[in-house]
């Protein structure tokens, strides 16, 4: 592959229009995607999941410049920034606020010479899915999104470039179709719940709604809709944690008492519905050994709903042997279950 290092002057580089977070800057806000609006919407970005571009940009003036070199393909004379966009914006955005500064003028850049576009798409993957520099789950969502609808690229290809299986990934493009097709429109102002912009953080959400007990609980006990009331849940407040509140859901949903509460009080988070679960039966106290198997599996389900991810990660191998242990000798036990 045909590249070389070297200073280029910022106005014959121009941002990249297919970056996904650039196209959905400019959908939000309806502009045409001309080299002055897409930098002017990097330099007004909060930043996503990283840090913000002050941030950024305070790290490239106490640094003298940037520690790594833009990517770039050349289009005609002039060239196409595939990996740095923002880096570009923050040069340009200070070249015209100190135009007497030599600095702010030229950047570094690798030049890719002699790359197509399914190369341009593997650079891009590498750079913002396992690079230090990775998008938003949203972003991430969108470029795949793109990519499968325009046959660029089919699944297998592109795990092989940012690992993982091609469930995970399933489930990232089915959580991107589901925040777009459920939860964006509630901030359209057309309906009760308008107002606002989405906030594509909120994605990872979507993404573990994805899990097979947290989507059985949605279709079991929501009648219509099921994934817009979940966004409605999300937009609502009453869904915070993508990690702990999340994977909740099924164990409000499963009781009676928590389920009622939840879905008729606008205002009831899941981890206070949580709480409103029976620890005791109403006959009172009984022993472990004397407790039959309902009772016994209505209290493990609260002690798994009550458990947190960090107290997940501190689980020692004693505690996981015994699990793995417990998921054996259930599905044994359920497979000699006659369900005909």
């Amino acid at each position: 592959m045909n590249r070389e290092l070297k200073e280029l002057d910022i106005d014959i580089i121009d941002p990249d229009p297919e970056n996904p977070r650039i196209i959905e800057s400019l959908k939000t806000f309806n502009i045409e995607p001309t080299r002055d609006n897409i930098l002017n919407v990097l330099r007004n970005a909060p930043g996503g999941d990283g840090p913000g571009i002050s941030e950024l940009e305070k790290s490239i003036i106490a640094t003298k410049g940037i520690l790594d070199p833009i990517i770039l393909r050349p289009e005609g004379d002039r060239y196409l920034c595939i990996e740095g966009n923002t880096r570009l914006a923050i040069y340009n955005k200070n070249q015209e606020r100190y135009p007497d500064i030599p600095f702010w003028k030229k950047i570094p850049a690798v030049i890719y010479k002699d790359i197509d576009d399914p190369m341009l798409e593997m650079i891009r993957l590498g750079a913002h899915f396992v690079g230090k520099k990775e998008w938003s789950l949203y972003a991430k969502g969108a470029y795949i999104s793109n990519m499968i609808k325009n046959n660029a690229k089919t699944f297998p290809e592109i795990v092989d470039v940012i690992g993982g299986t091609p469930s995970k990934l399933e489930s990232l493009l089915q959580a991107y179709d589901d925040f777009n097709e459920y939860f964006a429109p509630l901030f359209t102002g057309t309906n009760e719940a308008g107002g606002g912009r989405p906030n594509e953080k909120e994605m990872s959400k979507f993404v573990n709604a994805n899990s097979g007990s947290v989507s059985a609980a949605l279709e079991t006990f929501i009648d219509e809709n099921p994934k817009l009331q979940f966004a409605k849940w999300i937009k609502q407040g009453k869904i915070e944690s993508a990690a702990d509140d999340v994977r909740k859901i099924p164990t409000v949903l499963n009781n009676d008492v928590s389920r009622e509460a939840f879905l008729s009080d606008r205002n009831l988070k899941i981890k206070d519905a949580l709480k409103l679960i029976p620890r005791d039966t109403s006959s009172g106290s009984v022993k472990l050994s004397d407790a039959n198997i309902s009772l016994l599996a209505d209290q493990l389900k609260l002690k798994i709903g009550d458990t947190t991810i960090e107290e997940l990660n501190n689980l020692d191998s004693e505690d996981l042997d015994s699990l793995l242990m417990l998921n054996l000798d259930l599905n044994q036990f359920l497979d000699h279950i006659d369900t005909d």
